[in-house]
């Protein structure tokens, strides 16, 4: 009987692929929508801090074991953004 041929790890590389590309657009939205409720709505800084927690909470939830790529990539974009919108300092 003829293997079949190694199609299906094909398959599950691509499947894994797109899985990992939908969970960075939906990081990537929730990062933008972050900063956008900073720097267009009227929030208190704390609110803001507590905005970009969340953001780090749901990010480890999609990729568990990058918090500090997510600390050295993402989190400098979101303190400009507290900076921008707060004039604090880091």
């Amino acid at each position: 009987m003829p293997k079949k041929p190694v199609q299906k790890n094909l398959t599950d590389t691509d499947d894994m692929i797109r899985e990992e590309d939908f969970r960075l657009r939906k990081l990537r939205r929730t990062i933008d929508m972050v900063q956008c409720v900073i720097r267009q709505n009227t929030i208190s800084y704390e609110e803001a801090v507590d905005l970009v927690g969340f953001a780090k909470t749901e990010a480890l939830k999609m990729f568990p074991d990058k918090e500090g790529v997510f600390d050295l990539v993402v989190m400098p974009r979101l303190k400009r953004t507290l900076v921008e919108k707060f004039n604090v300092g880091f």
